[in-house]
């Protein structure tokens, strides 16, 4: 598996990412963020977005990054 690095989203993949994860104070994977035209011809190779924990999204929403996985 390779990782990518997202550095920012549009503001309504953040607020669908914001509503999913802060929720939870554990691990939690989203899907919902694939369904960005930006990534629309790379859904099949994504497997998930992991974002670490509700606390540290929290501090990072002006640059936010997360770590997907693909194959």
């Amino acid at each position: 598996m390779t990782k990518l690095v997202i550095l920012s989203f549009k503001r309504r993949v953040l607020h669908e990412i914001s509503r999913k994860c802060l929720k939870r104070q554990h691990h939690c994977q989203l899907v919902s963020f694939l369904m960005d035209p930006f990534y629309e011809n790379r859904k099949q190779q994504l497997l998930h977005i992991q974002i670490f924990t509700a606390r540290w999204f929290k501090y990072s929403k002006k640059a936010t990054m997360c770590s997907i996985n693909s194959r």
